[in-house]
């Protein structure tokens, strides 16, 4: 097609990014302070920033980042910049926390996200942990379990072996072999 027909969705393109970008921000703080909460529960000294990235440059207006890119977009038959292009970074201190954390930290606060998840959702969830207790010291499995008791649902565990089974905070669980 032309530029014109083109540009003839760019209107209903930018009113739909725009309210979609607002409710994922609203939500991507409610997580960001949610995911805080449950990290200070469990640890004193894991730091994570989660960072909600819209899908184009902050700098200007979609409409305009729309116009700028219309040739390279047609040329690759994709529009690169929009809502689907968002994306929520996990960031440390000093960068990219995936470079820096271990991996039962990054197991960790995943774990931390859908329990935060859940409280935002304010309903009941079925969660699915596989083999919590590896990658994670005896303390932190506890805490998270601690937490996990507390969710509205129902949460399954799975394991490789029953090694954890002896563990004073599994002692009221139900466990199928």
């Amino acid at each position: 097609g032309s530029m014109q027909e083109l540009r003839a969705w760019n209107d209903t393109f930018v009113d739909l990014a725009k309210k979609l970008d607002g409710y994922r921000h609203h939500y991507a703080k409610q997580l960001h302070q949610g995911l805080q909460m449950a990290i200070d529960s469990v640890s004193s000294v894991l730091t994570c920033h989660l960072v909600y990235q819209r899908g184009w440059d902050d700098k200007f207006p979609l409409a305009h980042v729309l116009i700028e890119q219309e040739m390279f977009d047609r040329k690759m038959r994709y529009t690169h910049a929009g809502p689907h292009h968002a994306d929520l970074s996990f960031l440390s201190e000093h960068g990219k926390g995936k470079c820096e954390w271990s991996r039962g930290q990054q197991k960790l606060l995943l774990i931390l996200l859908k329990i935060a998840q859940s409280q935002i959702f304010q309903g009941e969830c079925i969660f699915l942990f596989d083999d919590l207790h590896s990658e994670l010291d005896e303390a932190r499995v506890q805490a998270l379990y601690q937490q996990i008791r507390q969710l509205a649902g129902q949460s399954i565990f799975t394991a490789l072996d029953d090694s954890a089974s002896h563990l004073p905070i599994f002692e009221d669980s139900r466990w199928f072999y």
